[in-house]
């Protein structure tokens, strides 16, 4: 009965200083895949930010650029 914490990356997250009483477990492995199927980009939660982008632009893709702020 311990509390479960899943993150994706972990770039944006913030504890206070009392921290979290559980297990945080950040995702990685298949949780990180990039796959582009047509006109839809499919990104896993672990997935870097940086390598969704760049898939993208190497798939001549459009309408992340609010990711780039």
């Amino acid at each position: 009965k311990v509390p479960l914490l899943l993150i994706g990356r972990g770039s944006n997250i913030l504890f206070d200083d009392h921290g979290f009483n559980g297990i945080a477990a950040r995702l990685s492995g298949e949780f990180a895949d990039i796959v582009i199927e047509g006109e839809t980009v499919l990104a896993g939660a672990g997935a870097n930010i940086s390598s969704v982008i760049s898939k993208c632009v190497s798939n001549e893709l459009s309408g992340i650029e609010f990711l780039f702020f």
